[in-house]
């Protein structure tokens, strides 16, 4: 019984993706991933670990929050498109430490740019569809030599879709 449930799993999703995959590709939709929510979260995340914050916003890029606990010196933000800015923010982030990227609890010392996106591609479609849920967002971060490698975590942080648009 169980190699006749493989073909028929696999038939099942392959018709999916061949019913789905054109209506994910021409529907219009108005929703776009709630930025300010994340932003907020990331806000009241550091807070609640006991640092001090600091929030800078910047034109067209998401806020980068600065923060303070002990000799434990943090810098991060969503990770919308490490190439636009990594320059910048690798030399913002000098004083603080190295930047790594993080994607939920999994830590990268480059850009994850294919994983990002594709996961923003599967990620749209499904907004297109109606079936997007919040996704675990990639993250930009500096730690300081002072901090524990704990003293971030990001893992339960999510990026919704957007309720308002």
């Amino acid at each position: 019984m169980r190699t006749v449930a493989r073909p028929s799993a696999l038939l099942l999703v392959a018709a999916l993706a061949v019913t789905l995959a054109p209506k994910a590709m021409i529907t219009t939709y108005g929703r776009e991933d709630d930025t300010a929510r994340l932003a907020d979260d990331l806000g009241q995340m550091l807070v609640a670990q006991g640092f001090a914050v600091t929030r800078r916003e910047e034109i067209g890029r998401p806020p980068t929050f600065y923060a303070s606990r002990a000799g434990c010196k943090v810098m991060i933000r969503q990770a919308t498109d490490p190439n636009g800015y990594d320059r910048k923010y690798r030399q913002n982030a000098k004083a603080i430490g190295p930047v790594h990227y993080r994607i939920g609890s999994e830590r990268f010392d480059e850009p994850p740019m294919l994983r990002m996106w594709i996961g923003d591609i599967l990620h749209e479609a499904g907004m297109r569809i109606g079936l997007a849920e919040a996704r675990a967002p990639a993250l930009a971060v500096a730690l300081g030599s002072d901090c524990p490698p704990d003293a971030l975590p990001t893992g339960d942080l999510r990026i919704y879709p957007d309720s308002t648009a």
